[in-house]
């Protein structure tokens, strides 16, 4: 699952399960990495971002039921945020 579209639970599940094992600390840090870069959405203009997901990435039992609930529809926070992010801008309208 691409980084920038994980969830928190997804990308701590990924972090904890790596091999070799990572202490709690690097885990906790790289997992606030990568919801930091998700800030990217929020930006304006928004980024052009295309996503080819396999179904079967997401037919894996990752994290459990849970995790694999809350990853199912990971492109709603991104998109949620490229809406706030318009809803702010000023609106230019006739040939002035």
């Amino acid at each position: 699952m691409l980084g920038l579209l994980q969830t928190e639970g997804y990308a701590r599940t990924i972090f904890t399960a790596r091999r070799p094992l990572l202490n709690e600390e690097t885990i906790e840090q790289r997992v606030a990495v990568r919801l930091d870069r998700q800030q990217i959405f929020t930006h304006w203009p928004p980024p052009a971002v295309t996503a080819v997901i396999e179904e079967s990435v997401l037919l894996r039992a990752i994290g459990g039921e849970q995790v694999q609930r809350e990853q199912v529809h990971p492109t709603r926070k991104a998109t949620d945020g490229i809406r706030r992010v318009r809803e702010r801008q000023p609106t230019h309208h006739g040939s002035g």
